[in-house]
């Protein structure tokens, strides 16, 4: 028995070193990337609500590395969090969020790896036959620092921080 305890001692000792990395021992967990995209007229009509008769959702899809989503109306429950798991890719979907007692509705897309370095397009194809293009670079993760830049442009200009929530006027 005491060899079984020194022999479990030394497995537990070996396992803890080696953790020990540049981490001092973390794992690092980047959270998932999730957007969250509007579209009104130039009156503020939601565009995206099924119930409005000049709505553009037929027709709608997203392009994100090479592969088309169309819009789902079976929204999934997402997490964004900093919780260690595979982000799960969603697609595109549609939801609505109450703000002041308003209802408006909106695409969500997710989930982008937010642990790795890329620069991609996320091409939004209207269903009214226009595009928008939203992209996303994520550079220089720092897991010491649990830091990353993050940038994003719509239509090659530059927006301001890391907000992921984009509206357009169509």
């Amino acid at each position: 028995m005491k060899h079984q305890n020194l022999l479990a001692g030394l497995i537990l000792l070996m396992s803890v070193s080696a953790c020990d990395d540049d981490n001092g021992g973390r794992i690092v967990d980047w959270a998932p990337v999730c957007i969250s995209i509007t579209a009104t007229d130039s009156n503020g009509n939601d565009l995206l609500n099924p119930q409005n008769n000049s709505n553009i959702l037929d027709g709608t899809s997203l392009t994100f590395k090479e592969k088309t989503y169309e819009v789902s109306y079976d929204l999934m429950n997402h997490f964004e969090g900093a919780k260690a798991y595979m982000p799960h890719m969603y697609g595109l979907q549609l939801d609505t969020v109450r703000t002041n007692g308003n209802a408006q509705c909106r695409l969500l897309f997710g989930e982008i790896d937010g642990g790795a370095d890329m620069n991609e397009d996320l091409v939004i194809n209207w269903g009214d036959g226009t595009s928008d293009v939203i992209n996303y670079h994520c550079w220089k993760h720092n897991e010491r620092k649990l830091s990353c830049n993050r940038e994003w442009k719509v239509n090659g200009e530059k927006v301001d921080g890391d907000s992921r929530i984009f509206a357009f006027v169509k």
